[in-house]
């Protein structure tokens, strides 16, 4: 059994089956998934009066654009210069290669190794 699709079913709160019921109660990260969504379904229904604060969505993507953005460094091979230098090699070994292809088949006495 999948641990990720047991965890993704009951997030969601779809009907778990008996054999992801089997499955977390034998798994130890999926039957905390369970409790923990357990206890919060049941804090959720025990109090029905609970409402979101006026501008709490606006608040948090406040604070959200305020925090410093940290963006992890690019690696070399990731940089824009480096990409581009590379497709440039690569397109001059297979200009190359081609070149020499034609030029074996035309000039046969070219070819390595060949005989006139």
């Amino acid at each position: 059994m999948d641990c990720n699709r047991v965890q993704e079913m009951v997030a969601r709160g779809e009907c778990v089956g008996p054999a992801e019921r089997a499955h977390a109660a034998v798994c130890a990260a999926c039957s905390a998934v369970v409790e923990s969504w357990g206890q919060l379904d049941a804090l959720l229904q025990d109090d029905p009066a609970v409402t979101v604060p006026q501008g709490f969505a606006d608040r948090v993507m406040a604070a959200i654009a305020d925090q410093p953005g940290t963006v992890a460094p690019l690696r070399w091979f990731e940089r824009r210069w480096v990409q581009l230098g590379l497709v440039q090699v690569g397109a001059l070994v297979s200009l190359f290669n081609l070149f020499r292809f034609v030029l074996r088949v035309l000039v046969p006495s070219l070819s390595l190794g060949g005989s006139p």
